[in-house]
């Protein structure tokens, strides 16, 4: 009997069990992260859109999303990431006013510069 024939039979049948044991911890893990999404937690889309969660319809499987004002529907599917604990705002980061040059060093440079 050809046992190299059989151990490679092992081996691949070993490598689709551990493949098909990584995805559906993953599936799960997802899963498992959608349903502990909760009104007033972060998301992302999978269209990389950021929104606090307003409302979520379990009969439907749908999710109401918050983007600065703008009340958008989608699917629970469609949420890629759930960053747990409420949000107060999703402003952007408070700009930063540039540093005060000094005016000898400016007019040192403009005269460099000519």
């Amino acid at each position: 009997m050809n046992y190299s024939l059989l151990i490679m039979l092992v081996v691949m049948v070993g490598m689709m069990f551990f493949t098909a044991r990584g995805q559906k911890k993953q599936q799960q893990a997802r899963l498992d992260m959608l349903n502990s999404m909760k009104t007033g937690d972060k998301v992302v889309t999978i269209g990389g859109l950021y929104g606090v969660v307003d409302s979520i319809d379990t009969e439907v499987n749908t999710v109401t999303l918050d983007i600065d004002g703008v009340y958008l529907t989608f699917e629970r599917a469609a949420i890629r990431t759930v960053v747990s604990g409420a949000v107060d705002s999703l402003s952007p980061a408070e700009t930063v006013e540039p540093p005060v040059i000094d005016e000898a060093v400016s007019a040192e440079e403009s005269i460099i510069e000519e």
